[in-house]
């Protein structure tokens, strides 16, 4: 079974790299890439591995409504029907 979430939510619990700058997501401590070296996604606070994860398997609907991103669960091979979990349109 899949759980829905916003694409704001996706973004919270995947790796954070913006500008060239690592976020780490275990204590928020932040560096530059090039700083880095040749663990340069290793956090060299707290050393939690922050190596980008590549997720296909996320595929947003943008809802026609309120113009907000979700994903459809899939059960036992089945799709859910597309509702916006935020204004409950039907897609």
């Amino acid at each position: 079974m899949k759980i829905i979430i916003t694409e704001e939510q996706l973004i919270n619990i995947t790796e954070t790299i913006t500008n060239g700058n690592v976020k780490c997501d275990k204590c928020k401590w932040e560096w530059s890439l090039k700083d880095g070296r040749k663990d340069k996604y290793i956090c060299h606070k707290c050393g939690h591995d922050n190596k980008p994860v590549k997720d296909d398997t996320a595929k947003f609907i943008k809802c026609r409504e309120c113009k907000k991103f979700f994903t459809q669960t899939i059960h036992k091979k089945k799709k859910s029907l597309p509702i916006c979990p935020h204004c409950g349109a039907h897609h």
